[in-house]
């Protein structure tokens, strides 16, 4: 990787970090803005440089720095909620592969990307949080629940927050000096 792609990777590796530590408690998944910064790393980086800077970013909370929305150490694998942090580097790289595939740049294109892209946060989210609480914690619940508690609570404000992602790595994607940063091939 050139110097230009690492010092990204490093950047948005503190953006999620301060995206996941900007919470509002809400109960089993708290409220925060990681989901704004999914979109924003989709839309503006690689697929590489994605997972390259989730892979430091999950690597910082596996040691046990205070990174994910609740902590961090490598016991948090066992949280009902790390699904939806499992779930978070596919769906941006996702958005990134089909935004530079078919060369979209609007918002009326990248939005219902963006949507797609939660819904699959839900499906990984959910299905993990089904077996943590099913087979883990031997708390049986149907699926019915977990979604009530991990998806319905947060479509309305998700769905915000993507579009607000949405259109400031649009915005940023337009400014000269940060596109000449983000074109390195």
């Amino acid at each position: 990787m050139k110097t230009k792609q690492l010092t990204l990777c490093a950047f948005f590796t503190i953006l999620y970090i301060l995206g996941s530590r900007i919470t509002i408690p809400t109960g089993i998944i708290p409220l925060t803005l990681q989901t704004m910064m999914v979109i924003i790393a989709g839309i503006l980086l690689r697929p590489k440089e994605i997972l390259a800077s989730y892979g430091v970013y999950f690597l910082m909370g596996f040691v046990g720095l205070p990174v994910f929305a609740s902590g961090g150490g490598l016991s948090y694998v066992l949280q009902p909620s790390f699904g939806f942090l499992l779930s978070f580097p596919f769906a941006a790289c996702l958005i990134s592969a089909l935004r530079h595939k078919y060369e979209l740049t609007h918002f009326y294109q990248l939005y219902p990307l963006c949507l797609c892209a939660l819904c699959f946060i839900y499906l990984i989210g959910c299905g993990y949080m089904y077996l943590i609480f099913n087979y883990y914690m031997g708390s049986a619940k149907d699926i019915s629940s977990i979604i009530a508690i991990g998806a319905a609570p947060f479509v309305i404000s998700d769905s915000i927050s993507m579009a607000v992602g949405c259109f400031c790595a649009i915005r940023l994607s337009m400014v000269s000096s940060i596109k000449r940063i983000l074109i390195c091939e």
